[in-house]
Protein backbone atom coordinates (compact mmCIF):
# COMPACT_ATOMS: atom_id res chain seq x y z
CA UNK A 1 0.00 0.00 0.00
CA UNK A 2 0.92 3.20 -1.01
CA UNK A 3 1.37 5.86 2.32
CA UNK A 4 2.94 8.49 0.31
CA UNK A 5 1.62 11.73 1.03
CA UNK A 6 0.45 13.56 -2.50
CA UNK A 7 1.94 16.92 -4.01
CA UNK A 8 -0.95 18.53 -3.67
CA UNK A 9 -4.63 19.13 -2.02
CA UNK A 10 -7.24 20.20 -3.87
CA UNK A 11 -10.29 21.51 -1.50
CA UNK A 12 -13.87 21.90 -3.24
CA UNK A 13 -16.56 23.44 -1.26
CA UNK A 14 -20.23 22.06 -2.65
CA UNK A 15 -23.38 23.52 -1.84
CA UNK A 16 -26.46 22.81 -4.28
CA UNK A 17 -24.00 22.52 -6.83
CA UNK A 18 -25.81 19.58 -8.93
CA UNK A 19 -26.19 21.88 -12.04
CA UNK A 20 -22.67 22.26 -12.53
CA UNK A 21 -20.69 19.76 -10.05
CA UNK A 22 -20.35 16.93 -12.42
CA UNK A 23 -18.29 19.40 -15.32
CA UNK A 24 -16.42 20.72 -12.12
CA UNK A 25 -14.91 17.29 -10.56
CA UNK A 26 -14.31 16.05 -14.00
CA UNK A 27 -12.18 19.21 -14.93
CA UNK A 28 -10.26 18.50 -11.93
CA UNK A 29 -9.78 14.66 -12.49
CA UNK A 30 -8.56 15.37 -16.06
CA UNK A 31 -5.52 17.33 -14.75
CA UNK A 32 -2.19 16.48 -16.59
CA UNK A 33 -0.78 16.85 -12.94
CA UNK A 34 -2.06 13.89 -11.06
CA UNK A 35 -0.34 13.77 -7.97
CA UNK A 36 -3.20 15.05 -5.81
CA UNK A 37 -5.89 14.27 -2.87
CA UNK A 38 -9.68 15.68 -3.40
CA UNK A 39 -10.94 16.96 -1.41
CA UNK A 40 -14.82 17.74 -1.67
CA UNK A 41 -16.70 18.85 1.38
CA UNK A 42 -20.33 18.90 0.40
CA UNK A 43 -21.80 21.38 3.02
CA UNK A 44 -25.57 20.15 4.10
CA UNK A 45 -26.73 20.15 0.27
CA UNK A 46 -30.70 19.10 -0.04
CA UNK A 47 -30.21 18.45 -4.36
CA UNK A 48 -28.74 15.93 -5.57
CA UNK A 49 -24.60 16.96 -5.00
CA UNK A 50 -24.26 14.31 -3.13
CA UNK A 51 -25.02 11.54 -5.16
CA UNK A 52 -23.22 13.21 -7.67
CA UNK A 53 -19.73 12.99 -5.93
CA UNK A 54 -20.82 9.55 -4.72
CA UNK A 55 -20.80 8.55 -8.86
CA UNK A 56 -17.47 9.18 -8.86
CA UNK A 57 -15.00 6.48 -8.06
CA UNK A 58 -11.73 8.01 -8.70
CA UNK A 59 -9.54 6.83 -5.23
CA UNK A 60 -7.95 10.44 -4.99
CA UNK A 61 -11.11 12.06 -4.08
CA UNK A 62 -11.92 12.10 -0.08
CA UNK A 63 -15.73 12.75 0.27
CA UNK A 64 -16.62 14.41 3.39
CA UNK A 65 -20.53 15.37 3.66
CA UNK A 66 -21.51 17.52 7.19
CA UNK A 67 -25.02 17.43 8.47
CA UNK A 68 -25.76 20.77 8.76
CA UNK A 69 -24.66 23.69 7.05
CA UNK A 70 -21.45 24.96 7.92
CA UNK A 71 -21.29 28.25 5.08
CA UNK A 72 -18.00 28.65 2.61
CA UNK A 73 -15.38 29.91 4.80
CA UNK A 74 -15.71 27.24 7.69
CA UNK A 75 -15.58 24.71 5.14
CA UNK A 76 -12.85 26.08 3.46
CA UNK A 77 -10.87 26.10 6.71
CA UNK A 78 -11.96 22.03 7.58
CA UNK A 79 -10.35 21.75 3.86
CA UNK A 80 -7.24 23.50 5.23
CA UNK A 81 -7.06 21.24 8.15
CA UNK A 82 -7.71 17.96 6.47
CA UNK A 83 -5.17 18.94 3.69
CA UNK A 84 -1.75 16.93 3.90
CA UNK A 85 -0.19 18.00 0.08
CA UNK A 86 2.85 20.09 0.15
CA UNK A 87 0.28 22.64 -1.76
CA UNK A 88 -3.16 23.48 -1.82
CA UNK A 89 -5.33 24.24 -4.45
CA UNK A 90 -8.66 26.06 -4.69
CA UNK A 91 -11.60 24.57 -6.59
CA UNK A 92 -15.46 25.98 -7.27
CA UNK A 93 -18.17 23.80 -7.57
CA UNK A 94 -19.74 25.43 -10.84
CA UNK A 95 -16.15 26.53 -12.61
CA UNK A 96 -13.54 24.26 -14.73
CA UNK A 97 -9.89 24.23 -14.60
CA UNK A 98 -8.17 24.14 -17.78
CA UNK A 99 -6.41 20.56 -18.19
CA UNK A 100 -2.82 21.66 -17.73
CA UNK A 101 -3.73 24.56 -14.56
CA UNK A 102 -2.17 22.33 -11.80
CA UNK A 103 1.09 21.52 -13.73
CA UNK A 104 1.57 25.10 -14.46
CA UNK A 105 1.07 26.21 -11.24
CA UNK A 106 3.23 23.51 -9.34
CA UNK A 107 5.98 23.72 -11.67
CA UNK A 108 6.25 27.51 -11.10
CA UNK A 109 5.87 27.00 -6.41
CA UNK A 110 8.75 24.43 -7.05
CA UNK A 111 11.36 26.34 -8.83
CA UNK A 112 10.71 29.26 -6.51
CA UNK A 113 10.68 28.99 -3.11
CA UNK A 114 9.97 32.58 -2.70
CA UNK A 115 6.70 32.68 -4.25
CA UNK A 116 4.09 31.24 -1.57
CA UNK A 117 0.94 32.35 -3.80
CA UNK A 118 0.36 31.75 -7.62
CA UNK A 119 -2.96 32.40 -9.45
CA UNK A 120 -3.56 32.81 -12.50
CA UNK A 121 -6.00 34.59 -14.90
CA UNK A 122 -9.39 33.23 -15.85
CA UNK A 123 -12.23 33.89 -18.17
CA UNK A 124 -15.85 34.47 -17.54
CA UNK A 125 -18.14 32.60 -19.26
CA UNK A 126 -22.13 32.02 -19.74
CA UNK A 127 -24.15 35.50 -19.40
CA UNK A 128 -23.78 38.83 -20.38
CA UNK A 129 -20.00 38.47 -19.28
CA UNK A 130 -18.77 35.59 -22.07
CA UNK A 131 -15.65 35.39 -22.64
CA UNK A 132 -14.41 38.01 -20.52
CA UNK A 133 -10.32 37.59 -19.49
CA UNK A 134 -9.82 38.69 -16.21
CA UNK A 135 -6.38 39.68 -15.94
CA UNK A 136 -4.32 40.37 -13.17
CA UNK A 137 -0.49 41.26 -12.94
CA UNK A 138 2.60 39.13 -12.72
CA UNK A 139 4.87 40.63 -10.34
CA UNK A 140 4.96 40.34 -6.46
CA UNK A 141 5.38 44.37 -6.36
CA UNK A 142 2.78 44.89 -8.27
CA UNK A 143 0.19 42.68 -7.02
CA UNK A 144 1.47 44.66 -4.01
CA UNK A 145 0.64 48.15 -5.46
CA UNK A 146 -2.96 46.98 -7.13
CA UNK A 147 -4.31 45.33 -3.38
CA UNK A 148 -4.81 48.56 -2.52
CA UNK A 149 -7.56 49.20 -4.71
CA UNK A 150 -8.64 45.41 -5.68
CA UNK A 151 -8.15 42.13 -4.81
CA UNK A 152 -5.62 40.96 -7.27
CA UNK A 153 -5.83 37.37 -7.06
CA UNK A 154 -8.47 35.61 -8.50
CA UNK A 155 -9.76 33.41 -5.38
CA UNK A 156 -10.69 29.91 -7.50
CA UNK A 157 -7.41 29.94 -9.60
CA UNK A 158 -5.19 29.57 -6.09
CA UNK A 159 -2.44 27.44 -5.34
CA UNK A 160 -0.24 27.93 -2.30
CA UNK A 161 1.76 26.52 0.32
CA UNK A 162 -0.32 24.51 2.54
CA UNK A 163 1.61 25.59 5.68
CA UNK A 164 0.91 29.17 4.96
CA UNK A 165 -2.87 28.19 4.80
CA UNK A 166 -2.13 26.29 7.88
CA UNK A 167 -1.00 29.07 9.71
CA UNK A 168 -3.26 31.81 8.42
CA UNK A 169 -6.91 30.42 8.14
CA UNK A 170 -9.81 32.36 6.45
CA UNK A 171 -11.46 35.10 8.90
CA UNK A 172 -15.06 34.45 9.33
CA UNK A 173 -15.80 38.55 9.77
CA UNK A 174 -15.35 38.91 6.22
CA UNK A 175 -17.84 37.31 4.61
CA UNK A 176 -17.62 37.61 0.63
CA UNK A 177 -13.83 39.23 1.03
CA UNK A 178 -12.36 36.44 2.80
CA UNK A 179 -9.75 35.58 -0.28
CA UNK A 180 -9.21 39.48 -0.51
CA UNK A 181 -8.77 39.50 3.81
CA UNK A 182 -6.34 36.38 3.46
CA UNK A 183 -4.39 38.00 0.34
CA UNK A 184 -3.90 41.26 2.70
CA UNK A 185 -2.02 39.00 5.77
CA UNK A 186 0.05 36.81 3.50
CA UNK A 187 1.06 39.54 1.17
CA UNK A 188 3.52 40.33 4.16
CA UNK A 189 5.03 36.75 4.26
CA UNK A 190 4.99 35.57 1.51
CA UNK A 191 5.72 36.64 -2.38
CA UNK A 192 2.70 36.74 -4.60
CA UNK A 193 2.52 35.47 -8.36
CA UNK A 194 -0.21 35.80 -11.06
CA UNK A 195 0.52 33.35 -14.29
CA UNK A 196 -0.13 35.38 -17.44
CA UNK A 197 -2.23 33.08 -19.01
CA UNK A 198 -6.10 32.04 -18.19
CA UNK A 199 -5.89 28.45 -16.36
CA UNK A 200 -9.57 29.02 -15.04
CA UNK A 201 -13.43 29.48 -16.56
CA UNK A 202 -15.09 31.25 -14.16
CA UNK A 203 -19.08 30.54 -14.36
CA UNK A 204 -20.72 34.15 -14.36
CA UNK A 205 -24.27 33.45 -13.00
CA UNK A 206 -27.00 34.85 -10.73
CA UNK A 207 -26.10 32.82 -7.83
CA UNK A 208 -22.13 33.73 -7.50
CA UNK A 209 -21.69 35.60 -3.71
CA UNK A 210 -20.43 38.85 -5.64
CA UNK A 211 -23.70 38.85 -6.95
CA UNK A 212 -26.10 37.73 -3.88
CA UNK A 213 -24.32 39.55 -1.71
CA UNK A 214 -22.81 42.68 -3.23
CA UNK A 215 -23.61 44.91 -0.30
CA UNK A 216 -21.66 43.06 2.22
CA UNK A 217 -18.67 42.14 -0.03
CA UNK A 218 -18.39 45.87 -0.76
CA UNK A 219 -18.37 46.46 3.20
CA UNK A 220 -15.85 43.98 3.96
CA UNK A 221 -13.87 44.85 0.66
CA UNK A 222 -13.49 48.64 1.77
CA UNK A 223 -12.31 47.25 5.27
CA UNK A 224 -9.31 45.40 3.76
CA UNK A 225 -8.36 48.33 1.85
CA UNK A 226 -8.39 50.41 4.41
CA UNK A 227 -6.13 48.58 6.43
CA UNK A 228 -3.83 48.15 3.39
CA UNK A 229 -3.58 51.86 3.20
CA UNK A 230 -3.38 52.37 6.53
CA UNK A 231 0.33 49.41 6.33
CA UNK A 232 1.82 50.95 3.26
CA UNK A 233 1.22 54.97 3.60
CA UNK A 234 0.90 55.45 7.37
CA UNK A 235 1.68 59.52 6.89
CA UNK A 236 -1.68 59.96 5.22
CA UNK A 237 -3.86 62.06 7.37
CA UNK A 238 -7.59 60.23 8.45
CA UNK A 239 -9.09 62.77 6.36
CA UNK A 240 -6.67 61.97 3.46
CA UNK A 241 -8.02 58.49 3.80
CA UNK A 242 -11.23 58.83 4.16
CA UNK A 243 -10.75 60.39 0.38
CA UNK A 244 -9.50 57.65 -0.87
CA UNK A 245 -11.96 55.09 0.07
CA UNK A 246 -14.22 57.63 -1.22
CA UNK A 247 -12.40 57.40 -4.60
CA UNK A 248 -12.49 53.62 -4.05
CA UNK A 249 -15.71 53.72 -3.45
CA UNK A 250 -16.75 55.92 -6.54
CA UNK A 251 -20.23 56.30 -5.07
CA UNK A 252 -22.42 59.01 -6.80
CA UNK A 253 -21.30 62.32 -5.56
CA UNK A 254 -22.29 66.24 -7.22
CA UNK A 255 -20.02 67.24 -9.50
CA UNK A 256 -18.81 70.41 -7.22
CA UNK A 257 -17.92 67.06 -4.52
CA UNK A 258 -16.12 65.44 -7.66
CA UNK A 259 -14.00 68.06 -8.24
CA UNK A 260 -13.15 68.73 -4.71
CA UNK A 261 -12.34 65.16 -4.12
CA UNK A 262 -10.37 65.21 -7.44
CA UNK A 263 -8.54 68.09 -6.35
CA UNK A 264 -7.67 66.05 -3.09
CA UNK A 265 -6.47 63.05 -4.37
CA UNK A 266 -4.64 64.95 -6.78
CA UNK A 267 -3.01 67.78 -4.58
CA UNK A 268 -2.32 65.66 -1.22
CA UNK A 269 -2.64 61.58 -1.92
CA UNK A 270 -0.91 61.55 -5.22
CA UNK A 271 1.99 63.57 -3.87
CA UNK A 272 2.79 60.94 -0.82
CA UNK A 273 2.32 58.57 -3.14
CA UNK A 274 4.69 59.35 -5.52
CA UNK A 275 7.14 56.46 -4.86
CA UNK A 276 4.86 54.14 -6.57
CA UNK A 277 3.84 55.74 -10.06
CA UNK A 278 2.04 52.28 -10.61
CA UNK A 279 -0.39 52.86 -7.89
CA UNK A 280 -0.29 56.78 -8.73
CA UNK A 281 -1.46 55.52 -12.74
CA UNK A 282 -4.51 53.21 -10.80
CA UNK A 283 -5.85 56.17 -8.87
CA UNK A 284 -5.97 58.20 -11.83
CA UNK A 285 -7.03 56.11 -14.09
CA UNK A 286 -10.16 55.35 -11.57
CA UNK A 287 -11.13 58.66 -10.82
CA UNK A 288 -10.87 59.50 -14.62
CA UNK A 289 -13.52 56.22 -15.38
CA UNK A 290 -15.57 58.04 -12.29
CA UNK A 291 -15.71 61.45 -14.04
CA UNK A 292 -16.51 60.61 -17.62
CA UNK A 293 -19.37 58.47 -16.06
CA UNK A 294 -20.96 61.59 -14.18
CA UNK A 295 -20.12 64.14 -16.97
CA UNK A 296 -22.33 61.18 -19.44
CA UNK A 297 -24.95 61.62 -16.86
CA UNK A 298 -24.94 65.56 -16.19
CA UNK A 299 -28.09 67.92 -16.88
CA UNK A 300 -27.59 70.93 -17.99
CA UNK A 301 -28.00 72.97 -15.03
CA UNK A 302 -24.85 70.41 -13.37
CA UNK A 303 -22.84 71.25 -16.21
CA UNK A 304 -23.28 75.01 -15.97
CA UNK A 305 -22.59 74.48 -11.70
CA UNK A 306 -19.48 72.61 -13.31
CA UNK A 307 -18.29 75.67 -14.86
CA UNK A 308 -17.88 77.51 -11.61
CA UNK A 309 -14.13 78.60 -12.36
CA UNK A 310 -13.19 77.48 -9.04
CA UNK A 311 -14.01 73.43 -9.45
CA UNK A 312 -13.57 73.53 -13.05
CA UNK A 313 -9.78 74.70 -12.30
CA UNK A 314 -9.79 71.96 -9.93
CA UNK A 315 -10.86 69.14 -12.61
CA UNK A 316 -8.08 70.17 -14.93
CA UNK A 317 -5.25 70.15 -12.28
CA UNK A 318 -6.24 67.10 -11.75
CA UNK A 319 -4.88 66.49 -15.42
CA UNK A 320 -8.14 64.86 -16.45
CA UNK A 321 -7.31 63.67 -20.53
CA UNK A 322 -7.53 65.91 -23.29
CA UNK A 323 -10.42 63.55 -24.74
CA UNK A 324 -12.14 63.84 -21.64
CA UNK A 325 -11.78 67.51 -21.44
CA UNK A 326 -12.95 67.66 -25.42
CA UNK A 327 -16.33 65.86 -24.29
CA UNK A 328 -16.62 67.95 -21.24
CA UNK A 329 -16.38 71.24 -23.02
CA UNK A 330 -18.83 69.93 -25.74
CA UNK A 331 -21.32 69.11 -23.49
CA UNK A 332 -21.08 72.57 -21.97
CA UNK A 333 -21.45 73.85 -25.52
CA UNK A 334 -24.55 71.76 -26.03
CA UNK A 335 -25.93 72.28 -22.82
CA UNK A 336 -25.32 76.36 -23.21
CA UNK A 337 -26.93 76.45 -26.31
CA UNK A 338 -30.25 74.50 -25.05
CA UNK A 339 -30.36 76.93 -22.13
CA UNK A 340 -30.44 79.89 -24.32
CA UNK A 341 -33.40 78.39 -26.59
CA UNK A 342 -35.37 77.77 -23.02
CA UNK A 343 -34.70 81.05 -22.13
CA UNK A 344 -35.77 82.49 -25.54
CA UNK A 345 -32.39 84.01 -26.02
Amino acid sequence: MNTKAPKLSVIMPVYNAEKYLKEAIESILNQTFKDFEFLIINDASSDFSNEIIKSFTDQRIKHLSLETNQGLISVLNQGIDLAIGQYIARMDADDISEPNRFEKQVKVLDNDPSIGICGTWFTLFEGENTNRLIMHPASHDEITQDMLLNCAIGHPTVMGRTFLFKEHLYNQDFYAAEDYELWSRLIGYTHFFNIQESLLRYRWHGFNISVRKANIQKKNTLAVQTKLWEIKFPHLSETEKSHVMEAMQLSEKSSIQLGILAQTVNEKILKKTASTPFLTTKIKNKLDIYIEERIRGFTNKELLATLHSRYFAKLISFRVSKLLLKRFVKNILISISFLKIENGK
